[in-house]
């Protein structure tokens, strides 16, 4: 409010007057704004409308130069900079910049409809295209009135965008669509894609309805080839969510979803891996051995994320069975892959898995660092249901440690 004051004072020849009518201001905020906003070029308010309608977000200058569809803008960019009602900073691809949220809030206030609808129109494209930025493209999209587009956006790259941490941006961005005026076809999807993200964040309760809502909407189709894929990826959702509290359930939606699919589906590997899971969890061993396996014979030579998951049930399995040495191997090529994927949810399941392993073997220190590392990235990425499992396991971990320590205790004092 300092710098909003002083640019005021500095742009008038009356500094008196200004001081005058700022005392008999009701909103304060919004009379320097204004006297601030009287002060600059025609082309320095539409660039700072353009950085007002990214949201909060630092731009780069294409991307406001794209927001407000002039070019060259680097000049007013610098000036009004200098001026302070920029910030700039030291973005991955280059300069970027924003502004406070005070300033943010009158400019983007002074938007008709109509601009901020193209304008985010602009924005959500070239996000798209431009930075391959798929999240971010939504955010405009969805403001620009083309929610089916925002959908189709997060949909696509859901599991890398809840991988990267971005499970609370997607639940605001699929928030904001108009459900009414949506296709029955995207609201599924939407439903779809807001279950995944409830179940990341570890609301389970709310995933199960929202995924119900999507089967019973499914259930009033005509069969096709897509609702049989949709009606197949939300009964693998309700095993995954099931797959803790109700294992039994679980195998029953994980047991549908792979009848639903034909035997040549890309996706029926997926669904034996969750069948897997469940049948792990009732401790039936040998049908989670036959699942997995069922699993690497779909998958072929495909060496994807599916397979890590494959290799990852695979590892467990085989520890837990006794067979440590076999175990750790498959959960080391699991953990080789995912690295090389760069897929920080995996990397964190398999970290938790071989610190157990660590610890059981006897390196009990080893496995409390390997926890400890997994959960600073669960924290990072946002899963809850990781970070629950982490803090479980090293509460467990460092109990050990504390017995220990009270057993030598004596003969540190002897």
């Amino acid at each position: 409010m300092l710098t909003l004051a002083a640019q005021a004072l500095q742009q008038t020849k009356d500094p008196a007057e200004i001081i005058n009518r700022l005392v008999d201001a009701e909103e304060v905020v919004q009379f320097l704004m204004a006297e601030v906003d009287e002060g600059l070029a025609p082309e320095e308010q539409l660039v700072m409308k353009g950085v007002a309608a990214l949201l909060g977000r630092p731009g780069t200058t294409d991307a406001i130069e794209t927001a407000v569809d002039i070019a060259n803008v680097r000049r007013t960019l610098t000036y009004l900079t200098n001026r302070f009602l920029l910030h700039v900073l030291d973005g991955p691809r280059a300069k970027e910049y924003r502004e406070h949220d005070i300033v943010r809030e009158f400019y983007y206030g002074l938007l008709s409809k109509r601009e901020l609808r193209a304008i985010h129109r602009r924005c959500g494209i070239y996000y798209e295209q431009e930075e391959l930025d798929p999240l971010r493209a939504a955010q405009h999209f969805v403001r620009a009135g083309d929610a089916q587009k925002a959908i189709r956006l997060i949909t696509d790259s859901l599991t890398s965008l809840l991988h990267r941490g971005d499970s609370m941006q997607i639940m605001t961005v699929l928030a904001a669509a108009e459900l009414d005026v949506l296709p029955l076809e995207s609201k599924i999807d939407l439903h779809l894609a807001q279950a995944e993200a409830l179940r990341f964040r570890g609301r389970s309760e709310e995933a199960q309805a929202v995924c119900q809502q999507a089967l019973g909407q499914l259930a009033a189709m005509a069969p096709s080839p897509w609702v049989t894929s949709r009606r197949a990826q939300a009964a693998q959702l309700m095993a995954r969510i099931l797959d803790r509290g109700d294992p039994q359930a679980a195998q029953s939606w994980a047991q549908q979803a792979v009848d639903l699919l034909a035997p040549v589906d890309p996706q029926r590997a997926g669904m034996y891996v969750v069948l897997a899971s469940t049948f792990a969890r009732a401790g039936r061993f040998d049908e989670a051995r036959q699942s997995v396996e069922l699993a690497l014979g779909a998958l072929g030579s495909r060496r994807d994320e599916t397979y890590i998951d494959a290799l990852t049930t695979m590892g467990s399995l085989l520890s837990v069975r006794g067979d440590i040495v076999a175990g750790a191997a498959a959960t080391a090529e699991a953990l080789a892959l995912a690295q090389t994927l760069d897929d920080p949810f995996r990397t964190v399941r398999l970290m938790m898995n071989i610190g157990l392993d660590k610890a059981d073997a006897g390196a009990l220190e080893e496995g409390i660092r390997y926890q400890q590392d997994a959960l600073k990235v669960a924290e990072r990425i946002g899963s809850l249901e990781m970070q629950a499992d982490l803090c479980v396991n090293l509460g467990d971990l460092l109990l050990i440690r504390a017995t220990r320590c009270r057993r030598r205790l004596p003969y540190a004092r002897n």
